[in-house]
């Protein structure tokens, strides 16, 4: 079996090749595989000779074509080591500051859409000026993820995430304070309205790049084997966050009531956003930089000292000492195509999470149910995500990320229709709202969504990983889920049952991407994974 060898190979004529840039075509019994790498934006094909006498060591985070060559079980899944549990257990306790700050992300955009009427009430004089602004995050979200990627790429994954958790905090307890037409009349709603929007700008840029800061660090930082359920964790702390935004709106309804709750106590749930905030940032300020991007700035430092003077083309000197705008170029055109995948891919689960249950209880109480009960059901999905995301992460690493991704936009596909003709004439049917959207809609989640960002960051090179990682994902969040209430909200006035639609077309075309990408993937067109082997 063919294995990267320590030291940078060469290319025949002398170019060097960066490590794990080879793709097999996934034929095992042959001694000479044929590769595939990107060197300045062509794609070459070569073959490369077995390796038997060099191996890369387990605790070698560096990618390489290896993994797919691990011994497999009867059902075509990886056997895993004895210390595979241990893995994800030491990995938990040392990545749960960067964990929380997902947290923060999410608690924010489910207490936002959780109390859409009562910003309704405050602020605009129709909800879907309140889902205007609850877009507007996500359509910045990809200009932030690449921003805030490329200063990852070049300064580091921690500092980057760092400051992007910083803004989005203050953003967060910045809303719960704005003035309304409650307090002030018509010219404090103004006022209010111009700072939420800014608000509204800042989280949308800043989320953008914490969540692929999210993405990329527990991806170069988890062990191999591991990754799958190493980070499913993100996914269990984002269904967590609304989990914890719905618990914490049904609680401040209770105890204020419906009028209070109208007037101030809509802001409490915004400044109680403090205290994770809290917790979180003290704890990533000490928490190390990721090995890979440290290996990157050492190349740069060779290549600086060996040339001072040169003007290198190498992923290296892309990565760690470019311009700003050579590094957006080049993740804008070298990886188009995979940008494109990558946003396509993630149009299932992106749908869901924001048609399912958070415009799931606009839609039970346009149609005469209670909205306290979807917040409920909505909850009860989050919760239920939570608890089976470990053996979704645990198939996923016996499986391929491919695979369960796929699955899980096939049942998109199949259930997003009959799911929402089902809430409809169940309205007002309390064991049907929570059928629909706590059971139906959790489960969908919980193959989907725990694990599709290993699938994000694996279709990139380390040295692009943050930016590419920040636009495809926010591309796709922002283009089919953030915008997605909004477009329910104006096309149900004439498709009664249009987010049922919407959810099948996002399944079908993420099914179309995944089985797309496979088929690349055994051709040899396309790496998939530039972290371990084979996804699929």
């Amino acid at each position: 079996h063919w294995a990267a060898a320590h030291e940078t190979p060469k290319h025949p004529e002398g170019v060097p090749r960066t490590r794990g840039s080879c793709v097999p075509r996934l034929t095992l019994n042959r001694m000479s595989h044929e590769m595939k790498y990107v060197e300045e934006g062509k794609r070459i094909s070569e073959t490369c000779q077995p390796n038997l006498s060099t191996r890369i060591p387990e605790e070698d985070n560096t990618p390489s074509c290896n993994d797919s060559h691990k011994p497999v079980g009867i059902f075509g899944e990886v056997v895993l080591s004895e210390q595979y549990w241990d893995h994800v257990a030491r990995t938990f306790t040392d990545l749960w500051p960067m964990l929380l700050g997902n947290v923060l992300e999410w608690y924010e955009f489910g207490v936002f859409g959780f109390l859409e009427h009562e910003l309704t009430d405050n602020f605009f004089s129709a909800s879907w000026v309140t889902w205007a602004f609850f877009a507007l995050s996500f359509v910045l979200r990809p200009v932030g993820g690449l921003v805030c990627g490329i200063v990852g790429d070049r300064v580091g994954r921690k500092k980057a995430t760092l400051w992007a958790i910083y803004g989005m905090t203050g953003a967060t307890i910045l809303q719960g304070c704005l003035p309304s037409r409650h307090t002030g009349g018509a010219a404090a709603e103004m006022v209010g309205v111009v700072l939420l929007f800014f608000c509204r700008i800042v989280q949308g840029l800043c989320t953008g790049g914490e969540i692929s800061g999210v993405c990329t660090y527990l991806s170069e930082t988890g062990k191999r084997e591991a990754l799958g359920l190493t980070v499913c964790w993100i996914g269990a702390s984002s269904n967590g966050a609304y989990a914890l935004a719905s618990v914490v709106v049904l609680l401040c309804s209770a105890a204020a009531g419906s009028q209070a709750m109208e007037l101030w106590a809509w802001r409490i749930p915004f400044w109680l956003a403090a205290v994770p905030a809290y917790f979180c940032l003290t704890r990533l300020g000490n928490m190390p930089e990721t090995e890979e991007f440290q290996k990157l700035v050492s190349d740069k430092e060779k290549a600086t000292q060996k040339d001072p003077d040169s003007n290198s083309n190498s992923p290296e000197m892309q990565a760690v000492g470019s311009k700003s705008c050579e590094d957006m170029h080049r993740v804008c055109t070298v990886y188009f195509r995979e940008v494109v995948l990558v946003a396509l891919g993630l149009a299932g689960i992106a749908g869901l999470w924001y048609v399912g249950p958070i415009y799931g209880v606009s839609f039970v109480d346009n149609h005469g149910g209670s909205d306290l009960i979807a917040t409920g059901a909505a909850s009860a999905s989050q919760w239920i995500v939570m608890l089976f995301c470990v053996p979704v992460g645990w198939l996923t690493d016996l499986y391929g990320v491919g695979k369960i991704n796929l699955l899980g936009n096939i049942l998109v596909a199949i259930l997003g229709f009959p799911v929402f003709l089902w809430l409809r004439d169940g309205a007002q049917d309390t064991v049907m709202i929570y059928l629909c959207i706590g059971g139906v809609m959790g489960f969908m989640q919980t193959f989907l969504g725990s694990t599709i960002y290993l699938y994000v960051s694996e279709m990139f090179p380390s040295e692009v990983r943050f930016a590419a990682t920040g636009l495809s994902y926010n591309l796709a969040v922002g283009l089919f889920g953030g915008c997605a209430p909004l477009y329910c909200e104006f096309a149900s006035n004439y498709v009664d049952l249009f987010p049922g639609y919407y959810l099948a077309f996002c399944g079908g075309l993420s099914s179309a991407t995944m089985i797309y990408c496979r088929w690349m993937s055994s051709q040899g067109i396309l790496q998939a994974s530039h972290i371990r082997g084979n996804p699929y």
